[in-house]
Order: structure tokens, then sequence, then C-alpha cells
């Protein structure tokens, strides 16, 4: 893709406090207004977003559907955006491309925040991939209903509905492209790659967890041993802690970064 041609988000910080700047990196299937912390975060942090190629409207005439080539693509809008210190966030597949970015510009980071990123688990449950790739709404519903901890709370959140029906709409409009991909992130060597890039993370990272997440179950993960690494589980959210703990979810990062500024 041509430098400049992103499709992007940008929030300037709202607040007195400004304690950084954050990519954030969204899940397979979904785009940038996926995060319904975003508004929160940006009291806080300068708050730049990205559609992945394949993801929103951002349909590249070609792509090679990898987890390391989507790195390829977070690093060079860091560099093109001339960004630093970043506050590199992503969630589940955005975790991944997070993972893997973090060897290719360690020098421009500042810290990482992994949402329930990708994992084996994933590899190790086929009847998942059919809730991934919904091919009705009635199957986008189940989907979000598999997602969120508590679903029916989340249809009374402002523009939940939407975005299950912006959800439909891509998958519909994208469904030979997003079937690749699944096939491509959850082959054993893009896992092996996910998790050789984890053991190396030399960036001080937090690892956020919903305890209900049912898409990547943290029961079934084999949290990685690496000093860089710390720990947070969210105790009333399924996959998307940012939307369903907006709140906490702000409170943990911001107090997160604060810590690590101070040392």
């Amino acid at each position: 893709m041509l430098p400049g041609s992103y499709e992007e988000q940008f929030l300037p910080c709202s607040g007195r406090e400004k304690l950084g700047t954050i990519l954030y990196i969204h899940g397979f299937g979904g785009s940038y207004e996926d995060n319904f912390s975003a508004p929160g975060l940006a009291k806080h942090f300068d708050y730049y977003a990205i559609n992945l190629p394949g993801h929103g409207e951002n349909n590249p005439p070609a792509f090679d559907s990898s987890l390391d080539e989507y790195a390829q693509y977070a690093a060079a809008y860091i560099k093109e955006r001339n960004l630093r210190d970043v506050i590199l966030m992503g969630h589940s597949l955005g975790g991944g491309v997070v993972s893997v970015t973090e060897n290719k510009i360690r020098e421009r980071l500042f810290a990482l925040i992994l949402v329930n990123p990708i994992s084996r688990t994933i590899l190790n449950t086929p009847e998942i991939k059919k809730m991934l790739l919904p091919e009705t709404p009635e199957d986008v519903y189940e989907l979000c209903r598999l997602a969120y901890h508590d679903f029916d709370s989340m249809k009374d959140v402002p523009g939940f509905s939407k975005a299950c029906e912006e959800m439909l709409a891509v998958q519909l409009r994208k469904k030979a492209y997003l079937r690749g991909l699944f096939d491509e992130i959850n082959s054993e060597k893009t896992i092996s790659l996910l998790e050789q890039s984890i053991r190396n993370i030399t960036t001080k990272t937090l690892y956020m967890i919903g305890r209900y997440d049912r898409i990547v179950p943290e029961y079934g993960v084999q949290w990685p041993s690496n000093p860089h690494i710390e720990y947070f589980v969210f105790e009333n959210s399924g996959h998307c802690p940012q939307n369903e703990e907006p709140r906490l979810f702000v409170e943990q990062v911001a107090a997160f970064i604060r810590k690590k500024s101070k040392r």
C-alpha cells in the first residue's frame, strides 16, 4: 500500500494528563471501530488505530495474508507517521500482529498491550473456525454471543448492534479473503512464529485476559514465561474486555503506563 494511503483513525489526547501515544490493531474480521474504549483512552493518550488489509474498507489489490506481513504493515505505518515511544496495542489477531511487530521496530516502542491475543488454542479447536466465519446475520449474533461474557447487557450499549451489522457486511463482502487469512494465521508455522515472538519480547508488556473468553480460552493458554510481561485478568469479560469493561480497561492501561514511565 502506498505511503499515506492507510485507513486510519486519530483521536488527540483530550485530557490534562497525556501519558503517550497508542496505536491500536483490531482483531480478525473487525476494524478500528470495534474498540469502544477508544474515547476513554483518548483522555490519556494520543490514540491512533488502523484497519489491517482486507478489513474495513481497506482493499489492497494484492496482499500476502500472513502474520509477518501484517506486522510489516504496522511497522511501516509507525515509520511513515514518524511515531516514537509508541504503546502498541492489539486485540486477538491484532495481539498476534503486535507481538510479531515488536522485534521489527523495537526502537520506536515504549510498551505493548496484548488483549486476548490469538494462541494455539484456536489451532487446537477446529469448531471455532465455523464460528469465526459467519455467513448469516444469525451467525454474526452467535459469534457476538460467543465473544461476550454478558451479551444481553452489550445489546444495550450504544453502537453495539451497528458494530455487529457492520461485521456481517465485512464478512460477506470479504468471505474468500477471510477464509484464506484464517487458514494462514492458524497454521502451525504461524502459531510457532507467534509463540517465538512472545518469548523473545523485550519491550515492557501488559498481557490482558478476559476470564470468560471462549474464543481464546484463558484456561487453555500456557501463559508465556517472560520477565518483561505482566498479566491482568478481567473477571467480568469474555473475548473483548475493551468493550465489556471499558472503564476498568482504560484504568489498567493508564496505571501500567504510569508505573513504567517512572522507572
